[in-house]
């Protein structure tokens, strides 16, 4: 109820300032910059665990009443083509979730893309800010609007390297406002399969067989007993998926040969020489119980279990729920995480967050006895960082704390409810290679009961290369600026486009409000099934 409320609110505010300023309404209908801006799209169910997500449709199965420049009373809204990559044909799509593939798209309808307010004055008197979301006319085409990010700002050299952004060799970080934006949902836990599902485990898991920690569902709970109150108890998060993936994975099989059943082919290998047995992607429960039944010695055995559980543990990459399987070519690893959550500590004992980017490990601790929060770095036992929370006036104040936690540009940012505690970390990047992340975060406690509520992991945007090599760089004029759209391996973009850049007198204005958005309702009228628009208040949002 009290969303909706917002929404109503918010919507009221939108159409209000649409009637007295300079504001002029767009309907996006690719998705370049999915998923924080959506295109026309299906809002698909997990069948597995139930997870809603967003999935695009190809621009030429959208309405044919809606076409380029097409004003709609009461609210005069333009059509903004964002791109004219059909990102999702095909018709089954992938859970971003818990990574169920082969989702048949059939029985869902068909939405609109998301209708953005924009505001056509503010770059007459400043220009648009690195990680703004603007509005500007097509160079080519100036009848055509597009929407991207600006990354590149007059006057800088950009260079685009491990899916950072660089200028002048200089490393652009995200602030937290940024962060949030552009941020791409990993997991999120109150949504999981049916634990009886032979090809699922949990992805977060206790580290200790007498652990004290309990979850379900979307919840976490902490309590100690007298015998572990002073150790840390860990529970960690590891990307578990339920099939697919590009990965590979190998166990050592000390034998000459191993018969493998037709199943196998392309699934699951043994390579004689080197003594390896290998997966492709996650190993099939089925395929896992037929090996097992066809070889019946003991180190086989346990090769074969050993490499269905690693298998399934997959690494974070940059794929996307929204487009079809196959829209990139290659998975780019992804280290560049957030961490957000509800907690309810006690005034006693300790909660720690740790991250890692699989270079170094960050250490965040919130000791609530002293309202003080420490950042640690390794092994380090002297805090980097620190900073103090304030104490409720009385219990009637205490409410639960929502924490963010990232690990983005070579940046470490922690948050308190919206604000940030501390000067971020910035450190300089390894020349050392980095490992797929497969397990990045883990919580502790000790000491008092912890509640821990609405736990997601977030990636960040990695931006792909549209070249083999990454050593482009974009030489941008005085006036010009780059700009990028956020579902990267798909986006139209500088990038691709001939002139990279654009020029300032391009620019229409910047988008500030996600308004009027609408949704597929199913009715039954007469014994046919049909359906009907209806307003969609959840999708109503500001433009980071």
């Amino acid at each position: 109820m009290r969303q909706v409320f917002e929404s109503i609110i918010i919507l009221g505010i939108s159409v209000t300032l649409f009637r007295t300023f300079a504001a002029e309404g767009y309907l996006i209908s690719t998705g370049s910059m999915a998923p924080s801006l959506l295109g026309y799209h299906k809002r698909v169910e997990c069948p597995t665990c139930h997870y809603t997500f967003p999935r695009g449709v190809p621009v030429e199965d959208s309405p044919a009443t809606l076409n380029a420049n097409v004003h709609a009373d009461p609210d005069q809204v333009d059509f903004l083509t964002v791109d004219d990559f059909a990102s999702s044909r095909g018709e089954f799509c992938s859970c971003p979730n818990c990574g169920r593939h082969e989702i048949s798209l059939a029985a869902f309808p068909k939405n609109e893309g998301d209708q953005l307010l924009v505001h056509k004055n503010v770059f007459d008197v400043r220009d648009p800010h690195r990680w703004e979301v603007v509005v500007f006319r097509n160079p080519d085409d100036p009848a055509q609007p597009y929407v991207k990010r600006v990354v590149g700002l007059p006057g800088e050299t950009i260079r685009l390297l491990g899916g950072d952004v660089y200028a002048g060799g200089q490393l652009q970080r995200k602030p937290l406002s940024a962060q949030q934006g552009v941020r791409i949902p990993v997991d999120d836990h109150a949504f999981q399969p049916d634990e009886t599902d032979p090809n699922w485990r949990p992805r977060w898991t206790a580290a200790r067989k007498d652990s004290r920690w309990s979850t379900s569902p979307g919840r976490m709970v902490f309590q100690p007993d007298d015998e572990t109150a002073g150790a840390l108890d860990w529970i960690q998060f590891r990307n578990w998926i339920t099939d697919g993936g590009r990965h590979t994975t190998e166990v050592p099989l000390l034998k000459r040969s191993l018969e493998l059943p037709a199943a196998a082919n392309g699934l699951v290998s043994f390579d004689a020489n080197r003594r390896r047995l290998i997966a492709q992607g996650a190993m099939p429960a089925e395929l896992r119980d037929e090996l097992l039944s066809l070889n019946d010695d003991v180190e086989t055995d346990k090769a074969i279990l050993d490499l269905f559980e690693r298998s399934h543990v997959a690494p974070i990459t940059d794929t996307y729920g929204y487009n079809r399987d196959d829209a990139a070519a290659k998975d780019f690893p992804v280290h560049d995480l957030m961490v957000e959550f509800q907690v309810e500590p006690s005034d006693e004992g300790t909660f720690v967050v740790e991250m890692s980017d699989d270079q170094h490990t960050f250490v965040c601790q919130f000791q609530r006895a002293e309202n003080r929060v420490s950042l640690l770095v390794d092994r380090e036992t002297r805090p980097i960082r620190e900073a103090t929370l304030p104490k409720p006036k009385d219990e009637k104040e205490r409410k639960p704390l929502t924490i963010e936690m990232s690990v983005m540009d070579r940046q470490v940012l922690v948050a308190v409810d919206g604000q940030v505690l501390f000067e971020p970390l910035m450190y300089a990047a390894s020349k050392e290679s980095r490992p797929s992340a497969r397990s990045p975060v883990r919580l502790g406690a000790s000491g008092g009961d912890v509640s821990i509520r609405d736990l997601r992991l977030y990636r960040d945007v990695y931006y792909t290369p549209k070249h083999e090599s990454e050593t482009r760089e974009f030489v941008l004029g005085p006036s010009e600026f780059l700009v990028l759209g956020d579902n990267s391996p798909v986006s139209v973009d500088s990038r691709a486009w001939d002139h990279p850049a654009i020029d300032r007198s391009t620019l229409i204005g910047k988008p500030f409000i996600v308004h009027l958005p609408s949704r597929q309702a199913k009715i039954d009228l007469l014994g046919e099934s049909r359906y009907i628009r209806l307003p969609d208040f959840s999708r109503v949002r500001y433009i980071r």
